[in-house]
């Protein structure tokens, strides 16, 4: 054994390694998924589309950090309890996964997507309370994408037909079809 090295298993790493890429694939999934220019399609909206990048960006960044507590943790370099260590994990994949569905997927997307992503988040941030640290977040990204893939985003027109019902609904007029 070399000076300094520690007692983390391979199985430890495979399964860090795993569990990233997982994540990693799945956060990826998520951003490309929405049609992006409906996002930005009004001065309105285009700040705030713009401005969450920064903490979607660091999220996406801090994970990075966050792997490497987890593995200094594992590694007894670090002596942050593994509660904390795990939220420097959880906590940006929530921000991220958080900042991606309200600045560009929940605009897209079906009451399905729109009930499973802030679920999902919630149990994200549950992740390191739970025994089974890191694992819960992989396994709870998992279905996120596949309810994305079931789920594709919904088309433009019918984004307008939902728009102006409810624009109808709260201006008192009445909506095609329906009578006072």
């Amino acid at each position: 054994m070399r000076p300094g090295a520690t007692d983390l298993s391979d199985d430890d790493t495979d399964s860090i390694a795993v569990l990233t890429l997982v994540v990693t694939a799945a956060r990826w999934w998520m951003y490309f998924w929405p049609p992006h220019h409906r996002a930005i399609s009004a001065f309105g909206s285009s700040p705030r589309y713009g401005y969450v990048h920064y903490f979607v960006f660091a999220a996406a960044g801090a994970l990075s950090a966050g792997i490497e507590v987890e593995i200094g943790v594992l590694t007894h370099r670090s002596k942050l309890g593994d509660v904390a260590a795990s939220f420097t994990v959880t906590v940006p994949i929530a921000i991220f996964v958080l900042g991606i569905w309200w600045i560009a997927l929940c605009g897209a997307a079906d009451r399905v997507v729109n009930a499973a992503i802030p679920l999902a988040v919630v149990l994200i941030l549950l992740d390191p309370i739970l025994p089974v640290p890191f694992a819960v977040t992989a396994v709870v990204m998992t279905p996120v994408v596949a309810v994305l893939v079931l789920h594709p985003p919904v088309p433009e027109h019918a984004l307008e037909v939902v728009r102006e019902r409810r624009r109808s609904r709260f201006s008192g007029g009445t909506s095609p079809g329906r009578s006072r």
